[in-house]
């Protein structure tokens, strides 16, 4: 079974490099590792939680939240191709979604701005716009308080080590 820690690099040489630059190697810890893993899993739970219990108050199952969620974390807009590879869904279970969410005045479909006609945009109305706002304020106020209670280079080693994490960091 493979590690936490388990990583192409050896532990040694990311234990250099981290002293290199200043850093307490100790974060690379097998156990150190497990801690924050729980702690991940753990805040999000919560935010999931908060986040359902939110869709629910609003009578949105949990993919439309997403689906909104998305499209406010890319801007407001987003072509239905783009959100079916974004999400993962099937179009059968997109396209569900997308007529209870377009049905309610979450989100209206548009043309395409490029040449192909074919192309659907999901524009979020303002109703989408307010609902997701409120839907990501959790994560907002939390990643606020962490930038407050910690320095400069705490925040842009955490905003580096989210980039690592995202898919445009691993590319």
């Amino acid at each position: 079974m493979a590690s936490f820690a388990d990583t192409d690099v050896p532990e040694k040489v990311l234990a250099e490099k981290a002293i290199s630059e200043g850093l307490d190697p100790l974060f690379l810890r097998r156990q150190s590792l497990s801690e924050d893993l729980r702690r991940w899993a753990a805040l999000e739970a919560r935010l999931c939680l908060l986040e359902q219990t939110a869709a629910r108050d609003a009578g949105l199952r949990g993919k439309q939240a997403l689906i909104l969620r998305t499209l406010t974390l890319e801007g407001g807009r987003m072509s239905v191709k783009s959100l079916l590879a974004r999400l993962r869904l099937s179009k059968q279970n997109l396209h569900n979604s997308l007529t209870e969410l377009v049905r309610a005045g979450y989100v209206r479909k548009t043309g395409s701005d490029c040449e192909d006609r074919r192309v659907r945009v999901l524009v979020l109305t303002e109703r989408g716009v307010s609902f997701a706002e409120g839907l990501l304020a959790p994560r907002a106020r939390l990643l606020r308080r962490a930038y407050r209670a910690a320095d400069a280079v705490q925040v842009e080693g955490f905003r580096r080590t989210l980039l690592l994490l995202s898919e445009e960091g691993l590319s």
